[in-house]
């Protein structure tokens, strides 16, 4: 069984159903609550499950999926991410979280002969080199990131995603 991780985004909806049914996905994770997509999956007999997101915090994000993709696991399912367009902060997000737990990401992309037309791809994640730290490693880019983070009081997050 498979199911899908997404951000979803006004306007995308019969993109994000369509590419879900057409990719055998038997329940879906939506990161932003759309009563349009919840009635289109309930409708289909797709299991849909809306998950609030607590922060806009990209760390806080990347725990929250991370752990979304382990229950998934646990529960038999094979988890895919798709990538929202024009999310930045959340494409971030559930590319990190993809590269940590070593799943399929898909992301719309547009057919260069049908301009506003797009079709499904899977990407290719490269793995982050600290995604397998052991918790010295761990420990020492953990304290960097306080570090910088009291000097500047800047969110250093996307480059400290840990």
């Amino acid at each position: 069984m498979r199911a899908v991780i997404v951000y979803c985004i006004e306007g995308w909806e019969e993109f994000i159903r369509n590419h879900t049914v057409r990719l055998g996905i038997s329940k879906v994770i939506l990161l932003r609550s759309n009563i349009k997509l919840l009635d289109m999956f309930k409708g289909l007999k797709i299991a849909v499950k809306s998950e609030t997101l607590p922060s806009e915090d990209i760390t806080t994000i990347v725990d929250l999926i991370v752990k979304a993709i382990i229950s998934l696991r646990s529960n038999g399912y094979e988890p895919i991410i798709f990538l929202p367009p024009l999310e930045p902060k959340f494409i971030i997000a559930m590319y990190i979280a993809a590269c940590i737990e070593k799943i399929t990401v898909i992301a719309p992309e547009e057919i260069p002969e049908s301009p506003k037309k797009f079709e499904i791809n899977q990407l290719e994640l490269p793995l982050f080199p600290f995604v397998e730290l052991r918790n010295n490693e761990k420990f020492v880019l953990d304290e960097i990131h306080r570090l910088v983070q009291a000097r500047d009081g800047e969110d250093y997050s996307i480059i400290f995603p840990i």
